[in-house]
């Protein structure tokens, strides 16, 4: 779930991504960044979380834009508490730096690891060394046979020019990305509010669609569903 821009939102993809989590395999739900608008600890975000508090265990997050807009810089800033709070009491995060929003999971049965980062750590949706080290660093996999995914909320790819917000260093993202010494499986963003997958190298790119109730066709050539309140149109959630 991506997006949901909590006051534009009429909050029932919750709902969704918990009956896919207890009635079908699959095993995490992800909620990848901008769940507020320009205040990250707010009566929305709070009421949008509640409903997955019980499951915590299996539900995993990004930082995305518009949380890094209330006035941190990727550092635990009392607002980012809240997303720390969610994160770090889970025990298999494997993080060398815990005040910076980036960790990974592995699921050793699956040879999978699932490396989230940070596209807001180094301000204007840029990784810096540091991270950029670390996620090379975590795409170090026990050996060959293992898969990565890599989770982030901005996307490291222009889209054919469309540049607007987009991660400032993609390239050095994805030169890092390339170190993998296993499979990678893809990256996976939201942040552009709409649906889209591409190859890059040996690896697909995708954009999910948002889950803002949102109306606006915002790049010529990529068309929204149109999304009605009350509809089964109003929420987006993903399963892949």
């Amino acid at each position: 779930v991506t997006d949901p821009h909590s006051a534009d939102n009429q909050q029932h993809s919750q709902d969704i991504a918990l009956y896919l989590l207890l009635n079908t395999p699959c095993s995490m739900v992800v909620l990848n960044g901008d769940f507020c608008h320009m205040e990250f600890y707010t009566t929305e975000y709070n009421t949008y979380m509640d409903k997955l508090k019980p499951y915590r265990s299996k539900i995993y997050a990004t930082f995305g834009n518009h949380e890094a807009y209330s006035g941190g810089d990727g550092y635990a800033t009392a607002y980012e508490r809240v997303y720390l709070d969610w994160i770090y009491g889970k025990n298999e995060i494997q993080s060398t730096n815990k005040g910076r929003l980036y960790y990974y999971i592995d699921n050793t049965p699956k040879k999978t690891r699932y490396v989230f980062i940070n596209t807001s750590d180094g301000g204007n949706q840029t990784l810096p060394s540091t991270q950029l080290s670390w996620l090379e660093f975590a795409l170090t996999l026990p050996d060959s046979t293992w898969s990565a995914v890599v989770i982030g909320h901005v996307n490291i790819d222009d889209l054919n020019g469309m540049t607007s917000l987009n991660c400032g260093n993609g390239d050095e993202v994805k030169a890092s990305i390339a170190t993998c010494n296993g499979n990678i499986i893809g990256y996976i963003c939201g942040h552009q509010h709409i649906d889209d997958t591409r190859n890059i190298g040996d690896f697909q790119h995708t954009t999910l669609m948002c889950d803002m109730l949102d109306n606006r066709n915002t790049y010529s050539g990529y068309s929204l569903t149109d999304r009605v309140a009350g509809t089964t149109s109003e929420q987006a959630v993903s399963v892949i």
